[in-house]
């Protein structure tokens, strides 16, 4: 279980491949939310929200579909950032 604490930083730096091209980005904290959820901005674009529960795990939502099989990917490294 993720147990995120208010007031640390928000900005999670990611670099990622994903179909032969090379990301970079961030994850924005979501506050208020009532799971545990982060923005992806790439290049100032927000690309999708990851979003975790304790019943689903990781999910990513994205306008556009892409991405979602990205989920558990992200997940362990916000995971691994706050730690």
């Amino acid at each position: 279980m993720i147990v995120l604490m208010v007031g640390q930083m928000k900005k999670i730096p990611i670099q990622f491949d994903y179909k032969g091209k090379h990301y970079e980005g961030r994850f924005s904290e979501v506050f208020g939310a009532a799971a545990n959820s982060w923005h992806l901005m790439i290049d100032n674009f927000y690309k999708g929200q990851l979003i975790h529960s304790v019943n689903n795990g990781f999910t990513f939502h994205s306008n556009s579909g892409e991405m979602k099989d990205m989920a558990e990917y992200f997940g362990e490294q916000i995971t691994l950032w706050y730690e």
